[in-house]
């Protein structure tokens, strides 16, 4: 018997499954641990969502997965969001 593992690749998952493996994955971020963006984007791929602010001299970048189904419209909003 083989047993051969895969890394998850959201970009391959059905959109029901997708969502779950993103609030799986932010579920298990913390505040006091930051996570470099590269290891980020390398486990949920592209963010459905992307904004840029700037706060006095920073610019931040905010990246938003979607998490949670609301509407069947085919575009993803912020209220689908984390």
């Amino acid at each position: 018997l083989v047993i051969t593992f895969y890394k998850d690749d959201p970009q391959a998952m059905i959109w029901q499954d997708r969502e779950a493996f993103n609030k799986r994955f932010i579920a298990k971020l913390s505040i006091e641990q930051p996570t470099n963006l590269n290891h980020v984007l390398d486990d949920l791929g592209s963010p459905d969502l992307t904004y840029a602010k700037r706060v006095e001299e920073n610019v931040w970048q905010i990246i938003f997965y979607r998490t949670q189904h609301v509407k069947s419209d085919g575009i993803t909003t912020m209220d689908e969001c984390t």
